[in-house]
């Protein structure tokens, strides 16, 4: 009997994927093509949030609130949405962190930007780093300072 004589059984018995699994392969693989663009995205996002730090140092204070809660927030709430999904779970913790800071906050003064800086830096050393999943060793130290700033 040959698969051509009798293609139903044949097909029966080769071991397939299941629907489930195609799925799963084909999002892995969509997520893997994004992963360069994605990480392109984020450092260019890095980038803007030190400028907005940098205007929000020198401006008066009703422009310092726009540009921290606004321009400042969209990025790092990008990161906080986003992180995880691209492998990159503490940058989804750094901007839960600094989202929830943000939100309790009705001005800022430099000691303020001087503290959304070290978490921009730790976003910048995550990339640089490549530090995906926990991070390592590097990511111990940045969850050590999130932990210390979480409730801040």
């Amino acid at each position: 009997m040959t698969e051509k004589e009798v293609p139903f059984i044949f097909q029966k018995n080769r071991q397939r994927k299941t629907d489930a699994e195609i799925l799963s392969d084909k999002a892995a693989q969509v997520l893997a093509e994004l992963s360069a663009p994605y990480v392109a995205q984020v450092k260019q996002d890095i980038q803007t949030m030190y400028e907005v730090l940098k205007k929000a140092e020198v401006a008066a204070p009703p422009k310092k609130l726009t540009l921290i809660q606004e321009e400042f927030f969209i990025k790092m709430h990008d990161l906080k949405g986003q992180g995880a999904t691209f492998g990159y779970p503490l940058l989804t913790d750094i901007g839960t962190v600094v989202c929830a800071f943000l939100r309790s906050k009705k001005s800022f003064s430099g000691l303020d930007i001087d503290f959304l800086k070290r978490f921009v830096d730790d976003a910048d050393a995550v990339i640089q780093g490549n530090l995906t999943g926990d991070g390592g060793e590097e990511g111990a130290i940045i969850r050590k300072h999130l932990d210390e700033n979480k409730d801040v």
